[in-house]
């Protein structure tokens, strides 16, 4: 970290976040829990009413200031700029503005920018081609949607993504704008009674007997590459019938039950939902044996570092972003995105127990980072940022 006394006075904008629980909104939510700690952060948001809230926004432990927001599909808003949010915004000192989409209050942070003379960056979290691909049916719309993407990220002083490959798809798809890549980092700790909470986890989820445990985290749709990965157990069933694979996250739920049961494998399968408690999500990374993530879309793996964490090793798909800092039967698993070959490589790493254990010890050791980290490395960079925009 850049060594100087200057508290930094940052807004963070993200139209997503608590009480929508994902990735993104926990990325964002550790991100600024962790740069608050050394600086001034504000997190301009959406007022989201959930029908049941557990937590109020002053025990995040920094300042959130919500504004107007139109739900326009499950899990995702928009927010306005209302006169109100407008009005104590724009009295407040102001550094930098990151923010964490590209919608809603992305353009009003890309105008207060502008008018305070400051400088704005953003980052990416989706890798656009992919999930527009799954997402947007017609390709003129799909062409458009990328385009005014990358007209956002133009705007922008700099743009943060989270891989390598991320950076390059970036490139490829016209962002003319710098580049950082800055990783997520994992807030999930490994227990001091590991078996404990095994044990909890088990009667949680009714584990107890089952022999091979395999987990699938994250939003349960096409984006996720779920049929891929239910096809590849209905293969992997042909050789091993004695497993359960737990799927942890909102979703189409119903869809692919009815999948699964199509597939002869409804009782391989167990759809649990969201799983929002953290010491929870982390009893089951401890207790499955590999978790599963077949996704194309992901910019970067999250809940692979998270499993790593609790010496669970993951299988991803190759040539991917999730991909970037494994090797093959070392630190994961890497398979090509093809069902049988993705089948066959569930069955190699699950019946050699001993090189799991020994895949899953590597992973722990060069994976997961801290969030402390990654907010020094992220304060640095808008350090960086504000004294290049004053040249």
């Amino acid at each position: 970290m850049i060594k100087d006394d200057k508290k930094l006075n940052i807004t963070m904008i993200s139209d997503s976040f608590y009480p929508v629980l994902g990735g993104r909104e926990s990325a964002v939510d550790n991100l600024c829990k962790e740069l608050n700690k050394e600086h001034n952060l504000t997190l301009a948001t959406g007022n989201i009413s959930p029908k049941h809230k557990t937590i109020q926004d002053f025990e995040f432990g920094y300042a959130i200031l919500r504004s107007k927001c139109l739900k326009f599909r499950k899990y995702e808003y928009l927010c306005f700029a209302n006169k109100k949010f407008r009005k104590i915004i724009e009295n407040n000192q102001i550094d930098i503005i990151h923010t964490q989409t590209k919608y809603g209050l992305c353009n009003y942070g890309i105008k207060l920018a502008k008018k305070k003379n400051i400088p704005v960056i953003t980052t990416a979290h989706t890798n656009y081609p992919e999930v527009y691909k799954k997402s947007i049916k017609c390709g003129l719309i799909r062409h458009f949607a990328i385009k005014r993407v990358v007209k956002i990220i133009n705007k922008m002083d700099a743009v943060i993504t989270v891989s390598k490959h991320m950076a390059k798809v970036l490139e490829k798809i016209g962002c003319k704008t710098k580049i950082k890549v800055i990783p997520n980092g994992t807030d999930i700790i490994y227990p001091e009674k590991p078996q404990e909470l095994i044990n909890k986890v088990n009667d949680l989820y009714n584990l107890k007997n089952e022999e091979n445990v395999f987990l699938v985290v994250g939003y349960v749709s096409e984006v996720k590459n779920i049929s891929f990965l239910l096809e590849s157990l209905s293969i992997l069933k042909k050789k091993l019938s004695n497993f359960k694979c737990v799927f942890a996250g909102l979703g189409n739920l119903d869809y692919y039950r009815k999948k699964a049961k199509s597939l002869k494998i409804e009782n391989n399968c167990d759809f649990i939902g969201k799983v929002s408690e953290r010491e929870i999500l982390g009893g089951l990374f401890l207790r499955s044996d590999i978790l599963l993530f077949p996704s194309i879309t992901d910019t970067f793996g999250l809940v692979l570092r998270e499993a790593a964490v609790m010496k669970t090793p993951t299988l991803v798909i190759e040539n991917q972003a999730t991909s970037e800092d494994l090797v093959d039967n070392v630190n994961g698993f890497i398979s090509p995105l093809c069902s049988k070959k993705y089948a066959e490589k569930i069955y190699n790493a699950i019946t050699n127990k001993q090189n799991l254990i020994k895949v899953g010890e590597q992973a722990s050791k060069t994976l997961p980072k801290t969030w402390n980290e990654i907010a020094d490395r992220t304060a640095d960079f808008y350090k960086e940022i504000i004294a290049e925009f004053k040249k």
